[in-house]
């Protein structure tokens, strides 16, 4: 079974998120961004498992998407390549953490739902959820929550499942190995836990 944290654009939480997701799911690690490393860095701090996956992602995505007795949790690169790609065709579960403050992540956020939809021609049964990081209070981030807003629609697979306010403690558990929790990231687990079984 794969999960995977998804978003075109960097900066937005992907490889918190990642930690996050495999605490809760008791998941491997796959991350596909060997450049960064960054939640395979986490897990080795952390005592759990992960991979960085160099080449061959289709084959450990598939591998990982059919094995139905683990959770494995994919950190995807933050560009529109392969990996990312082949990670939207392969998991049960995506997860796109946003910061929604301008026009760059409006633009990203577009491209991210054409490729959902792209994915689900292959993969009709993926669930996608968004989760705003840094919820700004700008005119163009009330824009973009707008936008999130009109865009979910748990009953047709699609949800935002809540806030999550920039935290330094978040950042600094997960820089340390440990994992990054608040209530907010609980609050949103729950929501995500009852979107992916509905």
């Amino acid at each position: 079974m794969l999960a995977s944290s998804v978003n075109f654009k960097g900066g937005q939480g992907k490889s918190l998120w990642s930690a996050v997701l495999a605490d809760w799911l008791d998941a491997e690690i796959l991350d596909l961004d060997p450049r960064q490393g960054d939640s395979h860095s986490w897990a080795q701090k952390a005592g759990r498992k992960s991979r960085l996956i160099w080449k061959d992602t289709e084959k450990a995505l598939h591998q990982a998407a059919v094995d139905p007795g683990s959770w494995f949790v994919a950190d995807c690169p933050p560009h529109e390549g392969e990996e990312t790609r082949a990670a939207l065709r392969h998991s049960h579960l995506v997860l796109i953490p946003v910061v929604p403050s301008g026009a760059q992540d409006a633009r990203a956020w577009g491209r991210m739902v054409d490729a959902i939809r792209e994915a689900r021609i292959e993969n009709p049964g993926l669930k996608v959820a968004a989760v705003l990081n840094a919820n700004r209070q700008t005119a163009l981030a009330k824009e973009f929550v707008a936008m999130l807003q009109q865009w979910h629609a748990p009953k047709e697979g699609r949800a935002v499942v809540g806030v999550v306010p920039q935290r330094v403690g978040l950042s600094e558990a997960f820089g340390a190995g440990t994992v990054p929790t608040d209530p907010a990231v609980v609050a949103v687990l729950a929501k995500l836990q009852v979107f992916a079984e509905g």
